[in-house]
């Protein structure tokens, strides 16, 4: 976040799979509406591409091959937190938070 790189802990077998039940049951209930997007970048900005666990983003023909998906394109983010709760809910959101406000300025 805000070009910087993080280091997370590997991904553990609970949190794989709590992703992977959450993006079929997604897939399903969204089919042909939107696109599941799991554990790949959103553009915030010229500086900024979190990797969410999930995402659910607007269809397009192309599957973002030309450009990762943005905030516009964007409905729906979810990061599943086994063992960084902490760091999800603290520096996560306020780079996020800073993001956007930088933004809007």
């Amino acid at each position: 976040m805000l070009g910087e790189g993080v280091l997370g802990a590997p991904i553990g077998s609970l949190h794989a799979a709590l992703v992977a039940a959450l993006s079929d049951y997604l897939g399903r209930v969204a089919a042909g509406r939107l696109t599941v997007w799991s554990q790949n970048p959103i553009r915030l900005d010229d500086s900024s591409e979190p990797q969410p666990d999930i995402a659910m983003v607007k269809p397009r023909p192309d599957f973002y091959a030309a450009a990762h998906p943005g905030p516009a394109d964007t409905l729906l983010i979810v990061e599943v937190a086994e063992s960084s709760l902490a760091y999800d809910l603290g520096s996560r959101v306020r780079s996020t938070l800073a993001t956007e406000s930088r933004k809007s300025e």
